[in-house]
Formats: structure tokens, sequence, C-alpha cells
């Protein structure tokens, strides 16, 4: 699991060219919670307990492949809490949860600019599923 934690408002971190994969952890393969994070040309995938997790931050993710997750209740590929998050170019394929396979969305956005779902499963909101409070 990687985890990125920040409180500096003014500093942008960029993560480039990786691949987390058989990672598993019920707050996701990659935990976000620190400010403007641009994350592109990385892969998640084969993880259990799902591939992202954003609370409370607004990040955007570019040219990703977030493949083949795992997650029990909301979110295989992705879930978010109180979160704006923009995917750009995204391959989100064959992940699965019990209420949106591809992404969950709590109190917060998700913008797909193109994104490509394949294959994903769920019982509610197979691709995506929000809520709420």
């Amino acid at each position: 699991m990687v985890n990125f934690y920040g409180t500096n408002e003014a500093d942008t971190s960029i993560v480039r060219y990786g691949v987390i994969e058989n990672a598993g952890s019920y707050n996701g393969a990659l935990q976000v919670q620190t400010p403007h994070l641009i994350f592109e040309h990385n892969t998640i995938r084969n993880c259990l307990g799902r591939g992202i997790k954003v609370l409370g931050e607004t990040i955007e993710i570019r040219d990703c492949s977030i493949l083949n997750n795992s997650g029990e209740g909301c979110g295989g590929g992705i879930v978010t809490q109180q979160s704006d998050v923009t995917f750009r170019r995204c391959l989100i394929a064959d992940n699965s949860a019990q209420d949106g396979g591809g992404s969950c969305s709590f109190n917060g956005s998700i913008t797909f600019d193109p994104a490509h779902f394949l294959a994903t499963a769920a019982r509610f909101g197979p691709v995506q599923f929000s809520r709420t409070a």
C-alpha cells in the first residue's frame, strides 16, 4: 500500500511511471490525503481492498490504468470521500465491488475526461455509484 499525506496547500506532488501490484488493504493500494496530487502514467492492478482511495482532496489522475482490483462494499477500482477527482485518458477495467465496481463517490465528484470502463462488476452501479449525505 502507498500513502500520500500532506498539509501544504501551495505544493503540488507529481507521481509518474509507477506500478502498484498485488497490494492488499481495505483503504486501497493507493491512499491519497494530500492536496494537489498529479498521478500520471501509472498502473494499479490486481489489488485487494480497492485500487485508489481519495479522502477530502482535489487530485488529477492522467493516462493511468486501474485494472483487476476488488473491494468490499463500494468502489473496486476507485473510492472517493469528500473529494474532487478528475480522470483524464484512463482505462478502468475488470474491477469489482458490491456497489460501483469501477468507481464510487461519497459527497464529492468524479470527472472522467474521457475514461474507458470495461467489464466492471457490481450489484448496484457497475460502472459508477454516487451517494450524497
